[in-house]
């Protein structure tokens, strides 16, 4: 076959370098035995260099760069593939030495493709690319360091050059693996973009400049490092024993001065990360794991009424002018969309605002990955019915203990809440509790555990009144966002003495009401348990 398509070509003729887009044919990929009708192409660092001037990585011309590529099969000479397969390409020099991907059609080697695993695309494997194959080689060698290697509990993992293409990925990925990431970079506009990733830690990379000592207080159990330079000098002097670098890139430089003290008095491993030349093998298992660590499709959920009252909800400063601000702008808003519009831009939940309340966080906290693993350790999905009672305080009438239903309307485990508590638990979702539906929930991860085979509701004992409660949650959050704090000052033991106070009242009364909702609703779950 052939026909005319379109491709970036750049040329260098008489010092004179060029790039446009240029009709071509197909007889002009002598290249390779399969010819891939491409559908998605990524923009790498590596590209704009040769984009730009070649960066003395191509050298013959007219050449069509792109270093990677997904599309679908058209003509193939090995039988290893045939028409109408989807595959990617990254690395093997394509786009350096072979004819790339920023074209409509690709001729290249059989062994320098994989077939696209079930649960992508081709475009979800191009929103990666290269950058994010390179960055699952990082992150998992890594995670060798807990299943392959040592069997060594991995905490706290160290990026660097957070805000690339490998990077920032990594993060993600780390993240997303269970880690603390500690995200270096030199971008501080970026810090809300990196916690946004699941960065716990956002580090200046002036901490990696300058002289380090031959060995220096171990930090990290793990490093993916994207730069390369002097910085590793220190991050080697800073790796924990039995620590492991998983090293990819250069943009710092390619030299190193370090000493053999970092691999052995402590034992680190220096994983060196070549994405050009990786086997098929370890290609298709990565790519096959691409879509437990990136989530492609969900979007955060937005909250539009606390975006306009932010500043409300934890003010600039707790004087009488800012607290008086905050509330005439609270007041406003109340007025001009109703009650149920202002609980839901203070509690529904936000994903954007780290510094103010009800936010959803960057990762799975310290207790979501207890209570996930205890579901996992006692093997809980096999059990017949497993019943879920969340305690929470704040809400609701005082001391009451109000049962809130964490299942959906008309769902089995609606009903089977409604059997052993009855019918006057609330349901958020039909306006029938005190509470209103939330996002970033523990019934939503229960659902994903368990399925159909728990019942959970919320008992919500209520203290004061809930504008009281805003109060205390501003003043602590205005707290925690003001550095480090001192536990020692005097106005750090107020503020935190009042939110005690709301959330957890010294009343004997309260405490003898809510021990005997408490025994009454135990009772009604080993009923209800004891029926299935």
């Amino acid at each position: 076959m052939s026909q005319k398509f379109k491709a970036v070509v750049i040329d260098n003729q008489n010092e004179k370098f060029t790039r446009e887009i240029k009709e071509i044919d197909t007889s002009h990929l002598k290249d390779g035995n399969v010819l891939v009708k491409i559908d998605y192409s990524s923009l790498n660092y590596k590209d704009a260099l040769i984009l730009n001037n070649g960066g003395k990585i191509v050298r013959k011309f007219p050449f069509v760069p792109g270093i990677d590529f997904s599309g679908t099969v058209v003509e193939s000479e090995d039988n290893k593939f045939k028409k109408d397969d989807k595959v990617i390409l990254t690395g093997f020099r394509v786009g350096e030495a072979f004819f790339g991907g920023f074209a409509q059609y690709a001729k290249v080697d059989a062994n320098f493709l994989i077939k696209i695993p079930k649960d992508l695309d081709t475009h979800k494997s191009m929103m990666l690319g290269t950058a994010g194959f390179t960055a699952l080689l990082c992150s998992f060698a890594v995670k060798a360091k807990e299943e392959l290697l040592l069997g060594e509990k991995v905490k706290d993992v160290l990026v660097t050059g957070a805000t690339g293409g490998v990077g920032s990925i990594a993060v993600m990925i780390l993240s997303k693996m269970g880690y603390d990431v500690h995200a270096v970079t030199g971008k501080k506009d970026k810090n809300d973009y990196l916690k946004g990733l699941g960065a716990k830690n956002i580090i200046d990379r002036k901490e990696f400049d300058g002289e380090s000592k031959l060995l220096e207080k171990g930090v990290w159990d793990g490093v993916v490092d994207t730069v390369g330079g002097a910085a590793l000098t220190k991050i080697f002097a800073q790796t924990k024993p039995g620590g492991i670098v998983a090293a990819c890139g250069n943009a710092g430089g390619i030299k190193i001065n370090t000493n053999v003290m970092p691999f052995i008095i402590r034992g680190i491993l220096l994983w060196g990360v070549d994405s050009v030349t990786a086997p098929t093998v370890r290609r298709q298992f990565l790519w096959s794991q691409a879509t437990n660590y990136v989530d492609f499709d969900k979007t955060l959920p937005t909250n539009p009424g606390h975006d306009e009252l932010v500043n409300c909800f934890v003010p600039s400063a707790l004087d009488d002018s800012s607290l008086a601000d905050a509330s005439l702008k609270i007041d406003k808003f109340r007025s001009a969309n109703g009650e149920k519009a202002f609980q839901v831009a203070r509690k529904q939940g936000q994903y954007k605002h780290s510094h103010s309340v009800f936010f959803g966080g960057f990762s799975p906290t310290w207790a979501r990955r207890t209570l996930e693993a205890i579901i996992d350790d006692y093997a809980l999905k096999k059990r017949q019915l497993n019943v879920v009672i969340d305690y929470h305080t704040g809400l609701g009438p005082h001391g009451h203990g109000e049962p809130i239903c964490c299942h959906l309307p008309d769902s089995l485990g609606l009903r089977r809440v409604m059997d052993m508590y009855g019918d006057f638990v609330g349901v958020p979702e039909l306006g029938t509790s005190s509470s209103i539906p939330l996002n970033g929930t523990l019934w939503e991860m229960l659902d994903r555990k368990l399925g159909d085979k728990y019942t959970c509701v919320a008992l919500e004992y209520g203290t004061y009144a809930p504008d009281n409660g805003l109060r205390a949650m501003q003043a602590d959050h205005w707290l925690h966002n003001q550095g480090e704090v001192d536990w020692l000052e005097p106005k750090t033991q107020t503020i935190k003495a009042a939110l005690k106070k709301h959330f957890y009242p010294a009343s004997q009364d309260w405490k003898e009401i809510v021990l005997w909702r408490s025994r009454q609703v135990q009772r009604q779950s080993l009923a209800g348990l004891m029926l299935c």
